[in-house]
């Protein structure tokens, strides 16, 4: 019987393989010594022919010895005896594989295979809940054999190569490079898979690319940004290092391109001066002593402070604290991908000491970057462990046309982030970029799903004399049925 079709149905063998020809990876159970004892289809004896629909190839003469491949599946890892089409003209076993919705483990010879349902799987659990791939491979091996999980070869290593392309591909199909729509849009969206924040203005997109600030509603034409470091996403130095490793899409997301971050590095020379701000201690933050045995001791980025999404090509890793030069590069790429936005209000939390040279570094090293349009603010809630004169000179409640944005977005962006901390920090400089741009790509991404749940305040416009009249609540029942609205 087939506990996953029909349990209440007994069938013979052949019955049996006949009914799962298209359904390989169901677990089955077999009449023994008067109970049910688990087996699989390879044991009673089925073959899995890829191509022609599940029948032999009609090019086999004789059928030759089958392809044993190992295939995970969501309830577990399953054996199976293969057959390829033999026919003139059929693609590679890995291509046949790939047409049987089954991820190949290696592109020759494969010996191990993953339906996409798996991989999915996997990548939406990670997204959701950072969890781990060895993880999930031991919960596959309990599925397999909850008896003796420690027998099943879950192949870990072949796992963590099939999954980081599984992520690329992922990425490049959500954001429609692999059908050629970067053909179709402006710079610098061409270049970038990043999912963008739709409210947000993207001139070429949905905003006229040269577009003047409206006096009178300054926030129309206006681009909210905040930046701030997270210390949790480091990366251990490692005695070794992976010389094939690299990137499958440097520079295309929210990591700033790490070969030419690294000849920045090498160029620009921090500046170090004395804090002026006597109530935050700016120096502790960018003096990182106490980072051991890490090659990266975090992360800096640039988001949307009106909606908490990262921008795109505006985050950078730290190698010894918070340091301008770091901040700078990041900054940058934030405002070059802003284009011709007339106005950009910026919140950082050291703003007061950050922005005071910084017209004479970006002149320095980013001449093509208008500072002009740049509004520097503070965070809401960092405010208060500055000296008063910054509260007031930085403060989002005296700047007009800012709403109620805190500046706090990357505050709530790295308690998601966060998790991923532990299995991230010992990954390869590309594969855990990869990483965390497809966990930033997903924050964008349910950011943009619930953009559209808006909730709407209905607003009444009252007579003139309602709070003077003597009868308020009368007045109002009169202006709701004027209106055809009824009372609650």
């Amino acid at each position: 019987r087939c506990p996953e079709c029909h349990p209440d149905r007994l069938r013979c063998v052949p019955c049996s393989i006949s009914a799962h020809q298209h359904q390989p990876f169901h677990r089955l159970e077999q009449w023994e010594n008067g109970r049910f004892v688990p087996t699989s289809l390879v044991d009673l004896g089925a073959l899995y022919y890829i191509g022609h629909d599940g029948e032999p190839c009609p090019s086999l003469k004789e059928l030759p010895s089958a392809h044993k491949i190992q295939v995970a599946h969501v309830n577990g890892f399953h054996c199976l005896k293969v057959h390829y089409c033999v026919c003139v003209g059929a693609p590679a076993p890995s291509t046949q594989l790939l047409r049987a919705r089954l991820f190949p483990g290696t592109l020759h010879s494969p010996k191990t295979a993953y339906t996409l349902e798996v991989l999915n799987h996997f990548r939406t659990l990670n997204l959701a809940s950072c969890l781990t791939a060895r993880n999930f491979l031991n919960t596959l091996a309990r599925l397999t054999q909850p008896e003796s999980p420690q027998d099943v070869q879950i192949r870990y290593d072949n796992f963590r190569i099939v999954v980081r392309f599984w992520r690329e591909l992922c990425l490049r199909l959500q954001s429609g490079f692999a059908l050629g729509i970067q053909a179709k849009l402006p710079a610098p969206y061409n270049k970038s898979m990043a999912v963008l924040c739709p409210p947000c203005p993207n001139p070429g997109i949905n905003f006229p690319v040269k577009a003047n600030l409206d006096p009178e509603r300054p926030h129309l034409n206006t681009l909210f940004t905040c930046a701030d470091a997270n210390y949790r996403n480091v990366q251990t130095r490692k005695s070794l290092s992976d010389p094939l490793d690299f990137h499958l899409h440097p520079g295309a997301m929210f990591f700033r391109e790490e070969e030419k971050y690294q000849e920045y590095l090498a160029e620009a020379v921090e500046e170090t001066e004395a804090s002026t701000c006597s109530g935050f201690k700016a120096g502790g933050v960018f003096k990182a002593s106490k980072f051991k045995n890490v090659a990266v001791s975090g992360v800096f980025s640039c988001m949307c402070a009106r909606h908490g999404s990262f921008r795109p090509d505006a985050t950078v890793d730290l190698q010894k604290g918070e340091k301008f030069i770091n901040c700078d590069y990041a900054v940058a790429g934030s405002l070059e991908f802003a284009g011709s936005t007339p106005r950009v209000v910026h919140s950082y939390d050291v703003n007061c000491q950050y922005c005071r040279k910084m017209a004479a570094r970006f002149a320095k090293r980013f001449p093509n970057v208008d500072l002009s349009v740049l509004k520097s603010l503070i965070p809401k809630w960092h405010a208060s462990a500055h000296r008063e004169d910054c509260q007031y000179e930085f403060s989002f409640y005296y700047t007009p046309g800012v709403g109620s944005t805190d500046g706090e977005a990357p505050e709530r962006n790295w308690a998601v982030l966060n998790p991923l901390a532990p299995s991230a920090r010992e990954m390869n400089t590309a594969h855990r970029h990869e990483v965390l741009d497809d966990h930033m790509n997903d924050i964008n991404h349910q950011n943009m799903l619930s953009a559209g749940e808006i909730q709407v305040v209905f607003r009444t416009r009252l007579p003139s004399n309602f709070f003077e009249s003597q009868k308020a609540s009368t007045c109002l029942l009169q202006h709701h049925e004027q209106h055809g609205r009824s009372h609650p």
